[in-house]
């Protein structure tokens, strides 16, 4: 099961961290910066308050796990309380916001792939053995490629988003 956990682990970690560079670089063209927080949806800057610190969270837990500070079963009780108990919050009001353009398509989109995919980890990582907890890796591998690819959509959109708020 260590094996798994390791390359799981590595993955995830080099995933997020994909992510993260795309959410907050992109590509290398000028951008202006997003409004500030009187010009932006509360709700999206609740999203990306939120993102953030579960992320940064699930990388924290991934690490403590990997120094020997704690064991599967704490990790895996770590991502079900401190990522996606304010996840699924989150979700929940982007889900319920009467807003249906681009961005609240992707946004959703992006909130469920990356749920599925931490949910996959934690059942993995409760399984009794490696060959109980294989297809679940396999589908948080597959819904973390897939949040990745519309995390880069959102990234375009953000960058839409503020280049329309500065009026160029």
């Amino acid at each position: 099961m260590r094996k798994w956990i390791a390359i799981g682990v590595i993955g995830l970690a080099i995933a997020i961290g994909a992510v993260a560079f795309v959410l907050t670089r992109g590509d290398d063209t000028p951008k202006t910066p997003l409004p500030t927080a009187s010009g932006l949806d509360p709700l999206v800057e609740e999203f990306r308050a939120t993102e953030r610190a579960c992320l940064q969270r699930f990388n924290t837990a991934l690490r403590e796990q990997r120094e020997g500070k704690m064991d599967e079963l704490g990790l895996s009780n770590t991502i079900e309380r401190d990522v996606l108990v304010p996840w699924r919050a989150l979700r929940t009001k982007v889900n319920s916001a009467p807003s249906h353009d681009e961005l609240y398509t992707a946004l959703r989109n992006y909130l469920e792939l990356r749920q599925l995919s931490w949910e996959a980890y934690v059942t993995a990582l409760r399984a009794p053995s490696d060959e109980a907890a294989r297809p679940h890796y396999d589908t948080h591998r597959q819904k973390n490629a897939e949040a990745q690819e519309e995390a880069k959509h959102l990234g375009r959109l953000f960058r839409e988003a503020a280049t329309k708020g500065s009026g160029t």
